[in-house]
């Protein structure tokens, strides 16, 4: 399984929990969708790992995502001019991953007031409320400090124990507030299925548009934001 499979996983995976999450009412089809949708983030947040390892030029890498994030920010704000629903920063998963890389980078700096740096992007992560919170920057160093597979499965594993047992998880945001009373924060342990591509994985690219996610991301949020205002509509 190449690079090419795991990223059409994370679309798709990622593409049907957010039609649960925009678009049906809190059900057994919406819970079912956003439990599938938990497959999505962990193989994004390998994909960035595999990129700080192998781009060619990460400067360039970094730019990329932090374009992306600008485009997102931007989308996101003129959908609050036109609705009043604010969804800067909480829907933008390329702010989330962009921190991520930022820390992966900030760790080969010599200097350690360099690496003091990297809390100060996991609290940023969570105080500027962006998508998965400070547990998707520390999930991005997981799959970038830990290279072997079984131990990044148990690095995974303690972080949900962490976010699921103990009162941090409201730090590490992985659900919103509304979910937490309805569902808990128990659904996320199905973002462990992600690991069985990650373990089939031949370390190959395939061939992908390099851009083809980065314009699908926000693409696909307009027109589900867009279904979303014409159903209220109706």
């Amino acid at each position: 399984m190449n690079m090419r499979t795991l990223k059409i996983i994370g679309i798709v995976t990622m593409t049907l929990d957010h039609i649960g999450f925009y678009l049906l009412p809190v059900g057994t089809a919406n819970l079912i969708l956003r439990c599938i949708g938990r497959i999505a983030f962990p193989l994004f947040a390998f994909m960035i790992a595999e990129g700080f390892r192998h781009t060619h030029d990460l400067t360039r890498y970094w730019i990329r995502l932090l374009i992306a994030s600008m485009v997102v920010e931007a989308a996101m704000g003129v959908y609050y001019l036109a609705t009043g629903m604010n969804l800067m920063f909480s829907a933008d998963i390329f702010l989330t991953l962009l921190f991520g890389l930022s820390g992966l980078i900030l760790a080969t700096w010599k200097g350690w007031a360099w690496k003091l740096l990297i809390p100060v992007i996991i609290a940023a992560a969570h105080f500027l409320g962006v998508s998965y919170g400070a547990f998707g920057v520390v999930a991005v160093l997981i799959f970038g400090w830990i290279p072997k597979r079984g131990w990044q499965v148990a690095a995974f594993a303690l972080l949900l124990v962490a976010v699921n047992e103990f009162p941090i998880y409201d730090w590490f945001q992985v659900t919103t507030p509304f979910e937490n009373r309805i569902f808990g924060v128990w659904f996320q342990w199905f973002s462990l299925i992600a690991f069985v591509p990650l373990f089939l994985y031949n370390g190959e690219r395939g061939r992908f548009g390099k851009w083809f996610f980065y314009l699908y991301y926000p693409a696909h949020l307009l027109v589900l934001l867009g279904i979303k205002t014409l159903l209220e509509l109706i």
